[in-house]
């Protein structure tokens, strides 16, 4: 429905790319009184489609803006008048995540996002061309109209050949990167400052501090499938709630939940390009059935996947091992997907390590791997792009969808890059450079990444750093904090109470500090800030 509107939107508006990729979900409707007219909901444009000519010749003749993610829409008895209920209202910060108490409840992101109920007057067919472009403006359809730099592009693909994308769980940019003066931080909510991660500083500091980088996803669910699709089904949206709840009901590892266009390695098999898997969609009980039998033959056999007994060193000597063998022969997979789950911790769980300790481990890998590959020939033409998959796991003062980002390469410079970038972006550069399809209207849709990339490489070798804490530390029994996490279930990303166990992450790094006041910037976005 929404490629219909397309065909009929004014002149500047009409494009045909956009009739090839998903996501605009449509997913509820609503008949005028007099039967004329079809409203429908378009959960992933954030718009309502307007529909003429029912029953025997519709056409789409509109589109009015909505808000977040809407996914219901009636008409008053008259017909003069829509109510539309949007699913996750609007995003804000969330510094008071860990501040439990009648004054601040719901920091949490998936109680954060509200639903909202929005009514106005039915426009008029007249109104409806200037509320299209407002739709086709907030989705930025408007930007790629203008068109995309292909002679940035060209160039980028001539300098960089080989991308290696490293997904990690769940961390916020100021619990990492919020004591970094270069950037937007509160270091009153930094949880892993620069003792316990001096390698997520210094290569935020020598290769670009993204601090307005949003992950698209509010919870792991939904975050590797936006990590590596670039598209959540209607489908998967609407069950996280259930599955995010106390009863933990699991709604994952349906082929439903699956989008029809695949995932990064779908469109690398099409393109005939070599992929190699580390960990990621790899013996979960998520895994779902059609992901798990494509990526199963280009699975790296000694790397562990998710397992918070395994430590991330285990997980950087099997990639640096096969590195080597890379080296050998001359030849490396053009596009390698890296799952490096560390940072997610156990909380208090007696017997297992740290948070503090989770996090240095997993800090001083990602140095390890960026090392081995600075002082490889592939070096020269590889970038690492390295990502949360979401940040619901802590607090930011900016909005609870910042998270950290990071862009390896010898092209990529010092300095701070303050401009909105979010996950689908990311995968766009890795098709931009790989010379890929598109997933969806989203990564279609992106803002290129192109010009944060240097004209000369630097060549220097990166130097891991050793962070000042002890990486076996475990937790003590019988604390408060291994009687809270006691119950919490870590056999795969996001089974535990995330309430709970923010809770206990503020009251182990923390210690008696007080719990912040929610007293963010207000909402940065009032429409989706991760798309």
């Amino acid at each position: 429905m929404f490629q219909s509107v397309i065909a009929s939107a004014p002149d500047e508006f009409k494009f045909d790319k956009v009739l090839t990729y998903r996501g605009s979900a449509p997913n509820s409707a609503a008949l005028s009184p007099d039967g004329s007219t079809l409203y429908v909901t378009l959960g992933g444009t954030n718009a309502i489609s307007v529909i003429k000519g029912i029953p025997f010749h519709p056409e789409v003749i509109g589109l009015i803006p909505a808000g977040y993610q809407p996914n219901a829409v009636t008409l008053s008895n008259d017909g003069k008048y829509a109510y539309v209920a949007d699913g996750k209202g609007i995003t804000g910060p969330n510094p008071g995540l860990t501040y439990f108490n009648q004054k601040d409840p719901n920091q949490y992101v998936e109680e954060l996002q509200k639903s909202y109920l929005q009514s106005f007057p039915v426009p008029s067919e007249q109104e409806l061309n200037g509320l299209t472009k407002q739709v086709a403006e907030n989705n930025g359809f408007t930007a790629k109209l203008n068109g995309v730099d292909a002679n940035l592009i060209k160039e980028l693909q001539h300098r960089i050949k080989h991308v290696i994308y490293l997904v990690k769980e769940n961390r916020t940019y100021d619990q990492v990167l919020g004591d970094l003066k270069e950037g937007d931080g509160d270091p009153s909510l930094v949880f892993f400052g620069q003792a316990i991660s001096p390698n997520h500083h210094a290569l935020a500091l020598r290769f670009g501090l993204f601090d307005r980088f949003f992950t698209n996803a509010e919870v792991s669910s939904q975050g590797h499938i936006w990590s590596t699709a670039a598209y959540v089904t209607d489908f998967g949206e609407k069950t996280i709630p259930s599955g995010y709840s106390d009863k933990r009901e699991g709604i994952d590892g349906e082929e439903v939940d699956e989008p029809i266009n695949g995932f990064l390695w779908t469109l690398a098999r099409k393109k005939g390009i070599s992929f190699r898997d580390y960990g990621e969609m790899v013996k979960v009980p998520e895994g779902w059935p059609v992901t798990q039998r494509e990526v199963a033959s280009s699975v790296s056999p000694t790397y562990p996947a998710f397992d918070l007994k395994t430590p991330d060193q285990a997980r950087a000597d099997a990639w640096i091992a096969e590195l080597e063998k890379f080296v050998r022969d001359g030849e490396m997979p053009k596009l390698e997907v890296m799952h490096l789950p560390g940072d997610h911790t156990a909380g208090g769980r007696a017997g297992y390590r740290t948070p503090r300790a989770y996090m240095a481990d997993n800090d001083l890998a990602l140095g390890r791997i960026v090392e081995a590959l600075s002082k490889s020939p592939f070096w020269k033409d590889t970038v690492i792009f390295v990502l949360e998959d979401d940040s619901q796991a802590g607090p930011d003062h900016v909005d609870s969808h910042r998270s950290c980002f990071f862009a390896i390469s010898a092209y990529n410079r010092p300095g701070t890059i303050h401009r909105f970038a979010n996950t689908t972006d990311v995968v766009a550069a890795i098709e931009d450079i790989l010379g890929l399809e598109r997933l969806s209207k989203f990564d279609y849709f992106s803002r290129p990444l192109s010009d944060i990339f240097g004209e000369t490489a630097d060549l220097s070798p990166w130097t891991s750093i050793i962070p000042q804490v002890d990486m076996k530390e475990t937790n003590p029994p019988a604390t408060p904090a291994a009687k809270m996490s006691e119950g919490l279930d870590f056999s795969a990303p996001d089974r535990v109470d995330d309430t709970a166990f923010n809770k206990i992450l503020w009251s182990m790094m923390k210690g008696g500090q007080p719990f912040p006041a929610a007293e963010g910037k207000g909402p940065l976005h009032a429409y989706r800030v991760g798309r």
